[in-house]
């Protein structure tokens, strides 16, 4: 039953969906906690959506295309007290929890997905060549990751340089990280909703998610904050 205790938390796009609200909402009902997830959909600049969200409360939001890069440059810039986690650091955000004394701590968990799911499809040789189509939010969370999981040949397509893709050995190593549909099979392909490679890898991401939101829930738990 809602009340007056029950957390608030969401997700912020230009096309919002019952994903999340499906997962976190069933999630937080198995565990007995006291909160509603519901997503909103987003047409102000960030720094009024982050305005709102602290005026109503909210614990914790979720954020997707257009705010990644956009909340990653205000929480460099901003007067308020943010904190850009490691996982942020890749120049996107994904996840904000709004903590005590007006702190907003600055989330990527594209970056924490990519790390689970991606090796598992990649080649061993961290000398071999990888593609990655794109350039926004998914695109700086996935190069990161793979940067740091030591692979060393990275290269990055845009629509300037989209036709290198013809181009490239049928034994390529290409991600996509843009809505566009490739029908290879071989393309390992995060953008585009419609496929397998996205469905489980926003699924990883989204329990990247459902984790910080328990872990800082039972954090401001113990220093009775809730």
């Amino acid at each position: 039953m809602i009340n007056k205790d029950t957390l608030l938390l969401g997700s912020f796009s230009s096309k919002p969906g019952n994903l999340g609200c499906k997962l976190f909402n069933s999630e937080f009902q198995k565990r007995g906690i006291n909160a509603i997830y519901k997503s909103f959909k987003g047409n102000n600049p960030i720094h009024h959506i982050i305005d709102a969200a602290q005026t109503f409360g909210m614990f914790a939001a979720a954020f997707s295309s257009p705010y990644k890069v956009d909340l990653y440059n205000y929480g460099r810039s901003a007067y308020k007290a943010f904190k850009i986690t490691e996982s942020a650091k890749c120049g996107s955000v994904n996840t904000a929890v709004f903590k005590e004394d007006l702190v907003i701590e600055l989330y990527n968990t594209d970056y924490e997905a990519s790390k689970i799911y991606l090796p598992k499809h990649l080649p061993e040789d961290k000398e071999s060549n990888i593609y990655i189509t794109g350039a926004g939010g998914l695109f700086k969370a996935v190069h990161k990751a793979l940067i740091d999981l030591g692979y060393r040949s990275v290269f990055q397509i845009v629509r300037s340089t989209w036709d290198i893709i013809e181009k490239l050995h049928i034994d390529k190593t290409l991600i996509n990280c843009t809505p566009v549909k490739f029908d290879d099979p071989k393309v390992i392909d995060l953008g585009n909703m419609d496929n397998d490679h996205a469905k489980l890898f926003h699924n990883v991401q989204a329990y990247c998610q459902l984790e910080i939101y328990i872990r800082e829930i039972e954090n401001a738990k113990r220093r009775k904050q809730i």
